[in-house]
């Protein structure tokens, strides 16, 4: 009943066609089916296409049962009499596993005898290899014993022929080289008291060749290479190289530094000469030992030692340190700065002996060199440096303006105090090198603080200065012949801060020559970054000349502006007083100018042409400009005047003419602008007379016009 129709869905657009055989090969063909068709199909087109499906796989079972039937029918009767032939068999094979079983046993039986023998014979050959090695190193040990010529008694003892105690260094290595290989023999060998034995007799020689070799190293190997190295490559080869330093330290090194290295020693020579004993000691005594270990080409078998770093070195500086604490002390910072000068040289002249830069390196690595670097208190000395140079600078803020001796090149302590500070931190009795950056530092906070100083006088209002006039001394004088109280509560005068300023030039070019010929020098190999911060800090002190200009220049005109207040006189001056038509100006013009060119002329060696022309016009701008307010509020007070006089006059006699000062007579109103008017002209005069420009004043040529207008229109 085999289905080979194709089978063939409604007329569905939607629809798929299937045959048979692919639903029969797949059994994901139903999942696949459904959920494509779920996606493109309706409900109802789905449930046809299912009940076609399930006919064919009906149709398809038959199919298959149809094919197999005959399988299927002879299955039982193939089955039938299978039982019986199975118990046939049982039989044969329970006797089959019986004999397998024996067969068994005696294999295993036979194996187990075989290997007892054969480790009966492991044992027998390393007891035979065990009895050859004993024999190997009992006759070595005679052998050794024999070219050595001791005896060896009954009672564990050595006899030693005293003839033959000089043994020659080839011996003694060979002697060496055997007595290790024997050694590295017995270490595996165990389990015999025969080998106990050996190994004590072992011990006795080694300890018999140990003793003739430190015999001859301490009477022969320093002072002959040749057999320094025999002792140096017999150590090694016996692994004992740390016992040959530690012998050298106890009966060479030590010794001696102990004579040499005592308080009474420091006292009474000094340290300089105490470490020139320590440097000949190495000379003479350890030479020889460090050309072998050092600066020859050694071989491997000596590429161990290290005589400076483990032996001498270590032993120096404990000795230092314990012996003599006193050159560590900070408390007396001068011979602090000299003791630690003078190690530094030793170090180096110490170093030479080292003979590379490997072993110098290596050197300065070792603790012991750190621990004796580390005594130093470098940090306590420069504290009591700082107080000590900050403390003077401290003090002379307390009388900057205290004048300076004549040969020194500032006016000021101050300024003096400040450079000198700065040429301590790196003066050779202070510095060092070790604390470069720190005495860095302190020169920049040295500037920073003179800096500061100056910018603090600067906040101060220029009315609580004292300013120059004819009743006030020279500052030098004033401070010269005043008690240290009255200097300390004295404010500076306007010729302080000129003479501050030609300090601060002063300071800044030898702060910069300085850096170049002497700071740099120190610490070039540190940064470059220091000669910007340098740049930075100067920069800083350049810009207080032009704060101290403006500062003075306030004073100045401050100090001007007192004269100026004549100007509101003038008017009480001719109302009412029937005085004469002026014909010459004021005195205060000539008190202003006066104070400006005193100014100048008692500054005139601390200010250059470029920077007096300046501060000259900047005082002028500020005077004129004091002046024209002055000047505008008396005419405005004068026309306010005049013209209530006009109303009162009117009110009193409308028939009269009115006049101020009756006919056609020059009233007092212009009297006052006339005066103004020749004041202003003298003031321009005088101006030209200090060598500036009128048009070059700002605000002179409006304080003309007002004076002027005020006299061509005075009633309008």
């Amino acid at each position: 009943m085999a289905l080979k129709e194709q089978i063939v869905p409604k007329e569905d657009s939607s629809s798929l066609c299937f045959q048979k055989s692919e639903f029969a090969k797949d059994d994901f063909c139903v999942d696949y089916f459904v959920s494509e068709y779920r996606k493109h199909v309706p409900l109802e087109v789905l449930r046809d296409d299912l009940g076609i499906y399930l006919n064919v796989l009906r149709s398809s079972m038959i199919e298959l049962i149809n094919k197999d039937y005959a399988d299927f029918v002879n299955l039982s009767s193939n089955l039938v009499g299978l039982d019986k032939s199975i118990n046939n068999l049982t039989v044969p094979l329970g006797q089959l596993r019986e004999e397998v079983m024996t067969v068994k046993t005696a294999l295993d039986e036979a194996l187990d005898s075989i290997q007892k023998k054969l480790q009966e014979r492991e044992e027998t050959r390393n007891k035979k290899i065990l009895i050859q090695k004993v024999m190997i190193v009992l006759k070595e040990i005679e052998k050794i014993e024999m070219l050595l010529n001791i005896t060896y008694s009954n009672q564990n003892a050595y006899f030693i022929q005293s003839e033959m105690r000089k043994w020659s260094s080839d011996l003694v290595e060979r002697v060496a080289l055997n007595l290790v290989e024997m050694q590295f023999i017995l270490s595996k060998l165990k389990g015999l008291q025969v080998i106990e034995d050996l190994r004590i007799r072992m011990q006795k020689i080694t300890s018999i060749l140990r003793s003739h070799l430190e015999e001859v190293f301490i009477n022969k190997g320093l002072f002959d290479p040749p057999t320094l190295e025999m002792v140096l490559r017999t150590y090694a080869i016996f692994d004992k190289t740390e016992e040959l330093e530690l012998l050298f330290c106890k009966r060479v090194v030590r010794p001696h530094l102990e004579k040499i290295i005592t308080e009474k020693n420091l006292q009474q020579n000094g340290l300089n000469s105490l470490y020139k004993e320590i440097l000949d000691f190495l000379i003479n005594k350890c030479k020889i030992i460090f050309e072998v270990t050092t600066k020859t080409k050694r071989t491997n078998l000596l590429k161990g030692y290290d005589f400076v770093g483990n032996v001498i070195w270590p032993e120096i500086a404990s000795q230092l340190i314990h012996l003599t604490p006193s050159i560590f002390a900070p408390g007396n910072p001068n011979l602090f700065h000299q003791h630690y000068l003078i190690t530094l040289t030793f170090l180096e002249d110490f170093e030479r002996t080292c003979s590379c830069r490997t072993s110098i390196r290596n050197l300065r690595q070792y603790p012991s060199y750190k621990s004796f670097m580390e005594k130093w208190n470098l940090l306590v000395y420069f504290q009591i440096r700082f107080q000590e140079i900050g403390g003077a600078f401290e003090e002379a803020l307390l009388l900057p303006f205290l004048q300076t001796k004549e040969n020194l090149p500032f006016n000021f302590r101050i300024s003096s105090s400040c450079w000198v500070s700065i040429q301590k931190c790196w003066s050779p009795d202070i510095y060092l090198p070790s604390l470069s950056y720190k005495f860095w530092k302190f020169t920049l906070q040295i500037l920073s603080r003179y800096t500061k100083w100056i910018t603090t006088i600067l906040e101060k209002p220029v009315q609580d200065v004292m300013l120059i006039d004819n009743s006030i001394q020279h500052s030098s004088d004033k401070y010269m012949n005043s008690g240290p109280e009255s200097q300390n509560t004295e404010l500076p005068s306007v010729v302080d801060f000129v003479t501050l300023v030609n300090d601060i030039e002063i300071l800044q070019k030898k702060v910069t020559e300085f850096f170049e010929q002497v700071i740099w020098k120190k610490i070039s190999e540190c940064n470059d970054d220091l000669r910007d911060a340098l740049e930075c800090s100067l920069e800083e002190l350049a810009k207080m000349p032009s704060e101290i200009g403006t500062y003075v220049v306030r004073g100045i005109v401050a100090q001007c502006s007192q004269h100026l207040k004549l100007v509101s006189d003038i008017p009480r001056l001719y109302r009412k007083t029937n005085r004469e038509v002026p014909s010459k100006p004021s005195i205060y013009v000539a008190n202003v100018i006066n104070q400006i060119e005193n100014f100048l002329e008692e500054n005139s060696k601390f200010l250059s042409p470029k920077l007096r022309t300046e501060w000259c016009i900047q005082i002028l701008d500020g005077v004129t400009q004091q002046y024209l307010s002055v000047t505008s509020d008396v005419l405005i007070s004068v026309k306010r005047m005049e013209d209530s006089l006009k109303r009162l006059k009117r009110a009193r006699d409308k028939n009269m003419v009115i006049s101020a000062a009756g006919g056609s007579g020059v009233s007092d109103d212009d009297k006052i602008r006339l005066q103004l008017a020749l004041d202003v002209e003298s003031f321009g005069n005088k101006i030209e007379c200090l060598g500036i420009q009128r048009k070059n004043v700002r605000g002179y040529d409006t304080l003309v016009e007002v004076v002027e207008s005020a006299r061509v229109s005075p009633s309008s």
